[in-house]
């Protein structure tokens, strides 16, 4: 069993590209495209503050990797703070791994995120 670092979730994304021509289309280049994310989440006061900070592959960072590598961790970047955003599979990974939950209902404002205490 290998150890993932607090922040760190396995995630999986198709990695599209759109092609330019008489009429443009989206194709999806690396379908299920497999690797780890860093995950910051920061609560300041009773907002919650999130965001992709890296992408791996096999505990590698693609930052410090060719042009490639690095427009695909820029890409896979992007689809996960929009994943978090709109409260997709990734989102639930890291809510229930940091503890928080949502105290109040949409709307109001007093509403805010909790975090659980370890």
């Amino acid at each position: 069993m290998s150890y993932t670092p607090h922040g760190r979730y396995d995630y999986c994304v198709d990695i599209s590209a759109t092609i330019f021509g008489a009429s443009d289309e989206t194709i999806v280049l690396f379908p299920q495209f497999e690797c780890q994310v860093d995950i910051s989440c920061e609560l300041n006061g009773s907002d919650l503050e999130t965001s992709c900070t890296d992408v791996l592959i096999d505990g590698v960072s693609l930052a410090n990797g060719d042009d490639l590598a690095k427009r695909i961790r820029s890409y896979v970047m992007a689809k996960a703070d929009e994943e978090i955003e709109n409260g997709g599979w990734l989102w639930d990974q890291v809510r229930e791994a940091e503890g928080l939950s949502l105290s109040g209902h949409a709307g109001d404002p007093d509403t805010r995120w909790l975090q659980a205490a370890e």
